[in-house]
């Protein structure tokens, strides 16, 4: 939600109007102490795994690897002074780490949420390097959208959804099923973070759908009214 929000005072300044409707929850889950010794880097896929650093007592001179930019800025703003950004996606942060980083230098933390994509893990430890995978926090369904939400979509009055994971997009999908509203989107555009998340979109019936050119929120914010995106 903290960031939904930050996301929200951007488009107010913009002059676009915006409403948040969570489709997730998240759920800490303790991370457990971080080894000091043997352990190389840690990574990170997702902002919602920020929280376990401090709480793992990991240290702030430990080299972190982001997998998008946004989280490797908030990880610098957080105190921690190695920080390598891959710009992308979990595909682009193990080419990263590959590329910067021995297999022989020690191991590898993976902190993350519970349900993650792509492969990771098998293509790192396929090169050689030893990792651990450790869940963090759990994003649970929402069983409804809220009831503002619900009425905006019902009366037309929502232009564009921003979706920034297939699994947000899938459940939206759901919720809208789940309140009769599958229909609305049929006026409305999405603006989606990937090619992936545009496929999970593809399950409703949209009048646009919009992919950034890069997947991060700076990506999301030129698809938008008064960004660089030409349609």
């Amino acid at each position: 939600m903290p960031e939904s929000l930050r996301l929200a005072e951007l488009l107010e300044r913009r002059g676009l109007e915006t409403m948040i409707s969570p489709v997730m929850r998240r759920i800490e889950l303790p991370p457990g102490p971080v080894p000091g010794r043997g352990l190389q880097a840690v990574l990170l896929t997702s902002a919602g795994a920020l929280p376990a650093l401090a709480s793992a007592g990991v240290d702030p001179a430990q080299t972190i690897c982001c997998a998008g930019e946004a989280t490797a800025r908030r990880v610098r703003n957080s105190g921690y002074r190695s920080v390598l950004s891959a710009a992308g996606d979990a595909a682009d942060l193990a080419e990263l780490v590959i590329r910067r980083l021995r297999p022989d230098a020690g191991r590898l933390l993976w902190l993350c949420g519970e349900v993650t994509r792509g492969d990771l893990q098998h293509r790192l430890e396929a090169a050689g390097y030893r990792l651990e995978r450790r869940v963090v926090y759990r994003a649970e369904a929402m069983e409804e959208l809220t009831e503002a939400a619900r009425r905006a979509l019902a009366a037309g009055e929502i232009d564009g959804v921003l979706h920034f994971s297939p699994r947000s997009a899938r459940l939206f999908a759901d919720l809208l099923g789940r309140a009769g509203l599958a229909s609305a989107t049929g006026v409305m555009i999405a603006f989606c973070l990937s090619r992936a998340v545009a496929e999970s979109a593809r399950e409703l019936e949209w009048k646009a759908i919009r992919i950034a050119a890069r997947p991060d929120r700076s990506g999301m914010l030129d698809l938008l009214p008064g960004g660089t995106h030409k349609p």
